[in-house]
């Protein structure tokens, strides 16, 4: 089940301290057990599952998968794959606002719509 979390339940010095306390956590980390520890108390299993796909995706795409081949392994979303792909990227999880986009030229075989005159009057 999908949760939505709300930004502005955390206040910014609270975020800030969390983000201080789990950076310094991952500091301590000297050992594979280390890890495991660190994220089974940081982590619920579902989350950790979510990480690991998340991180398959990027292997994954990093191998020259289709996105369909992926959704089929992997049993998560394009939207997913997406963001994988971004952060790849060096996007983070934000799209790149300058990015010029291409669009797909008007197929060949499209013809121009007709005009269908007006339907005249019913006389009784």
């Amino acid at each position: 089940m999908t949760r939505k979390y709300l930004k502005d339940k955390i206040t910014p010095e609270l975020s800030a301290q969390s983000l201080k306390i789990i950076f310094e956590e991952i500091k301590k980390i000297n050992s594979p057990q280390e890890t495991e520890d660190f994220l089974s108390k940081f982590f619920t299993d579902d989350e950790k599952n979510t990480l690991l796909r998340r991180l398959a995706a990027m292997i994954l795409l990093g191998r020259g998968k289709q996105y369909e081949e992926i959704v089929n392994t992997l049993n998560i979303s394009k939207a997913t794959i997406s963001n994988a792909r971004d952060l790849l990227s060096g996007r983070n999880y934000g799209r790149n606002p300058h990015r010029k986009r291409v669009y797909s030229p008007p197929a060949a075989s499209e013809r121009k719509k007709r005009r269908i005159p007006p339907i005249a009057p019913w006389r009784y």
